[in-house]
């Protein structure tokens, strides 16, 4: 049965995605780890993250064209900034979002495709375990544990810079830092990006009437999917559209 997301289930997963992030590197400074902060930045939106993140997949990971697109739809990405689902540059210039005012009114600056290019592979590298891409994840996309450090990496990247060193000037740099992430993640990211709404779909979907008629037709159901998804375990579309 579906179940709402519980506070130990939604701690272990960002655990486990906060494990493979590379941003911890990043927050390492002046031999010192200043990663904390931002880690409780991120955990305290992490449910509403996780429903921006589906949203943007393709189906179960982020191409660059949708992170491309989350960019523009957040107000970081520069007009004209857009890929469609190849990958492949626009021509036409993009029109400036609802989110561009909120952007510059943090001091946010934009990226051009370039730089949201290098940023994306330098997140999605590919030495990550087998285990954490899964199968169903195409080559080149975030997972999940991806995108929420891609998060890091592109509020460091666009936001005012805590400067090195600032904790010789009485200024606490893990603070700092935990703030900047916070502050992108709260005023851009949630407000104007995408979110798939997985708690309404199951309050208004999934009740008990639902789920007699589910259980009414498991097996007719188990069998189809097994025909359909004979060899892989899982049924992407193009087996769904099949079926």
């Amino acid at each position: 049965a579906l179940q709402s997301d519980t506070q130990q289930l939604l701690d272990a997963a960002f655990a486990a995605d906060w494990s493979h992030c590379k941003s911890r590197k990043l927050l390492f400074r002046d031999g010192r780890d200043y990663s904390a902060a931002v880690a409780a930045a991120l955990r305290r939106h992490y449910p509403k993250l996780k429903s921006v993140f589906r949203a943007y997949a393709r189906p179960h990971a982020i191409p660059l064209g949708s992170f491309t697109a989350f960019c523009g739809d957040v107000g970081v990405a520069r007009p004209g900034t857009q890929h469609n689902q190849a990958g492949v540059e626009n021509a036409e210039p993009a029109a400036l979002g609802e989110a561009v005012p909120a952007a510059r009114a943090l001091g946010a600056k934009a990226l051009n495709s370039a730089q949201i290019s290098k940023l994306f592979m330098s997140v999605n590298y590919a030495h990550m375990s087998a285990s954490v891409r899964g199968k169903r994840n195409p080559d080149r996309a975030f997972t999940r544990c991806q995108f929420i450090d891609s998060l890091v990496h592109l509020g460091l990247a666009v936001m005012p810079k805590p400067r090195r060193g600032a904790d010789a000037a009485g200024v606490d740099m893990e603070k700092a830092l935990g703030d900047t992430v916070d502050a992108f993640v709260k005023t851009l990211v949630l407000p104007y990006a995408q979110a798939w709404d997985g708690t309404a779909f199951r309050e208004s979907m999934y009740t008990r009437e639902v789920d007699e008629v589910m259980r009414a037709h498991e097996w007719t159901l188990s069998t189809a999917f097994a025909e359909f998804s004979p060899s892989k375990g899982n049924m992407d579309l193009a087996d769904f559209s099949r079926m």
